[in-house]
């Protein structure tokens, strides 16, 4: 939230990432304390060797992933929008490409721990697995 908080309001950026600190140890202690109570788990046979669990939407630890996920969107997401807006050139370029990766993250995050079809998931990280080369696009010299 730092690199958010410098793109959208520079003044309160310590502020907000001090509030985020706190809502990540919150978040840390429901998720390693209340572990049983923040999943659902769906019963499958041993044959596959894997768990079916998603987040409990009724549970803190899902509002707070919701919460990060938003603020992720707004902060990083639209902030690179902002500043690309702003620049021209090549640095318009990069912080375009950052944007798109970021809002491709948050949107296939999002999805990610919504949906439980299958193929659906599977459709969904190969396009979350995009958000690297949007990074890199961004990020490269």
């Amino acid at each position: 939230m730092y690199l958010g908080g410098e793109l959208l309001v520079p003044k309160y950026k310590w502020l907000l990432v001090g509030i985020f600190i706190v809502l990540g140890v919150i978040f840390e202690y429901f998720l390693y304390f209340d572990t049983v109570n923040s999943f659902e788990y769906v019963d499958v046979q041993v044959v596959d060797g894997l768990i079916d669990a998603s987040f409990n939407n009724s549970h803190p630890t899902f509002i707070l992933v919701a919460v990060f996920l938003v603020s992720s969107l707004i902060f990083l997401g639209i902030g690179m929008a902002v500043k690309a807006k702003q620049a021209t050139g090549t640095l318009r370029k990069k912080f375009t490409y950052l944007s798109i990766g970021f809002i491709i993250f948050v949107l296939c995050g999002a999805l990610d721990s919504i949906l439980t079809i299958p193929l659906a998931i599977g459709v969904i990280r190969v396009v979350m697995a995009t958000f690297a080369i949007w990074m890199y696009l961004g990020l490269k010299t």
